[in-house]
């Protein structure tokens, strides 16, 4: 499963798992968003993510929003790789021991169901662009390329 269909990640992954013969889903911000009758269409769209996302062994989420999944999104035993980094909502430079980056997986309430998650930051780096391994080595000091993490 993908959730995400960013030309930087979501489809080259989707692709790449299909040329290795997986049955890939995607999910995406519009998922679930058809015609609908009464005022609660997000959490309605919401709902219809998180059930599909469910059904999934392996969950690749790079959607682009904050803490995204959450942890009924995910079937227990599930592997999930958070491709996701965003400044954490609220966060505070001034304030030391802040969080400063979330992944799209909300990993408090997903590490405990999951057999094997990624961290973020630390987990999946995209590299890309001129330099990009100088500026991968400045950002996360600490990563390593296959990092996960098992709760």
């Amino acid at each position: 499963m993908v959730v995400g269909r960013s030309n930087m990640v979501g489809v080259p992954l989707a692709t790449l798992l299909m040329r290795r013969d997986a049955t890939v889903t995607v999910v995406h911000s519009k998922t679930g968003t058809g015609p609908r009758d009464g005022d609660d269409e997000d959490a309605d769209a919401d709902a219809e993510k998180a059930a599909i996302c469910r059904e999934a062994d392996i969950l690749c989420v790079a959607a682009g929003r904050p803490e995204m999944v959450k942890g009924d999104w995910v079937k227990p035993g599930a592997v999930v790789i958070d491709v996701g980094i965003n400044a954490a909502p609220g966060y505070d430079k001034d304030v030391k021991g802040s969080k400063k980056f979330v992944g799209d997986v909300a990993f408090d309430e997903v590490a405990p169901k999951a057999s094997l998650i990624t961290p973020v930051p630390g987990g999946v780096v995209i590299v890309g662009g001129e330099g990009g391994r100088a500026e991968e080595r400045q950002l996360f000091p600490r990563c390593h390329a296959r990092q996960l993490c098992r709760y």
